[in-house]
């Protein structure tokens, strides 16, 4: 894209291209040499895992800042903190560390801070003791309210806030209206980290889905749920066995029921368990090695599932019903999230390879 923009507009530049992919050797060797720890909540990390995941490193501002030093003109940067990208350029040029770093957290969503929200970007200043923030768009505002309330957003902490370099202290800022459409912040500290640390991220294929989707009314059945769905697992995995049992093992597919209407959002954490709906939707989703097993399974299952068989009824009953047909509906790949570490790199460079361009 950057290149057609060039040929139209007749446009010459020096373009940095960093790169945040990291090879599956230089992680392996990086968690044999311990420089790799869990984050919470972490999967297990082996060679194995490692192997079959693309793996991400996300940049702080160094790399971008060196491309820059370097000479670019452009940059084109693959994962990297949101911040990093907006604080590299003031940072470069001497602005105090926490104000350039809180003034990047602010803008980096665009307009989400603003009253009411626009599809426009924000403008900071960064100045000796504040930075202050306005809507580009100027029948937007941004309150004091909206500006602090940003820092609970994608957060654990709504005061410390964690890049690669060290952590955004937002505790003792303030934050003041200076007209009725911008904000001044002020008092916001950087703390330097100990030790750099790059979070890896990381997609595992996990295998094909194909997913169905009903419904239920039958006040009786949505009271015995919990047990109807046991009995029908089991009762799936006995005609798998029989039907796929040549090229499928118990533990090379997953059968899931989401239960829409009881605690199908929050799931096991869910606070009010004991609510009784009178009806509710239920997403089974089928993971399986290839597409065509994934559907081979559900086809089986929508089947089953639309005739449970359920104590205190006799004879065949209808206890699913479907909005589509044929219920089944083809999902293709489906990914796991394998990695939520961080690497501690021999230098805030080391993991994130640039090429220069002429363009």
């Amino acid at each position: 894209i950057a290149r057609e923009i060039a040929r139209e507009e007749d446009l010459h530049f020096r373009m940095a291209l960093i790169h945040s992919s990291q090879s599956a050797g230089f992680i392996k060797r990086s968690l044999a040499e311990g420089r790799i720890r869990p984050l919470s909540p972490a999967p297990p990390l082996d060679d194995e895992i490692i192997e079959a995941s693309h793996i991400v490193g996300m940049m702080g501002a160094e790399p971008l800042s060196a491309a820059i030093d370097a000479g670019a003109d452009v940059l084109l940067a693959g994962r990297a903190s949101d911040a990093a990208i907006y604080a590299c350029v003031p940072l470069l040029m001497g602005a105090d560390p926490g104000l350039s770093w809180h003034a990047a957290k602010t803008i980096e969503c665009g307009s989400a801070c603003c009253v009411p929200p626009r599809p426009d970007g924000l403008i900071a200043y960064i100045r000796k003791d504040h930075f202050e923030i306005e809507p580009l768009d100027r029948e937007a505002a941004v309150t004091p309210v909206s500006i602090a309330a940003h820092t609970l957003y994608e957060n654990a902490n709504p005061y410390l806030l964690t890049e690669p370099s060290g952590v955004i202290d937002t505790e003792r800022s303030d934050y003041a209206a200076t007209s009725p459409r911008s904000v001044r912040v002020s008092g916001t500290r950087f703390r330097p980290a100990a030790t750099h640390t790059i979070k890896l991220e990381g997609a595992q294929l996990v295998g094909y889905q194909t997913v169905i989707v009903g419904g239920m009314r039958d006040p009786n059945l949505i009271g015995m749920i919990d047990e109807l769905l046991a009995a029908a697992s089991r009762r799936f995995d006995e005609r798998i066995a029989d039907l796929f049992g040549d090229v499928l093992k118990p533990g090379d597919y997953e059968i899931r029921f989401r239960l829409y209407g009881r605690n199908g959002v929050m799931g096991d954490l869910e606070p009010e368990r004991e609510a009784r709906p009178h009806e509710i939707g239920i997403l089974i989703a089928i993971t399986a090695p290839t597409q065509e097993l994934a559907t081979g399974i559900a086809k089986f299952v929508s089947h089953r599932s639309a005739h449970l068989p359920a104590p205190g009824y006799d004879g065949l009953i209808s206890s699913l019903a479907y909005p589509f047909s044929p219920p089944e509906i083809e999902r293709g790949a489906v990914y796991r999230f394998s990695l939520n570490h961080v690497l501690v790199p021999r230098d805030p460079l080391e993991m994130f390879r640039t090429d220069m361009v002429e363009v």
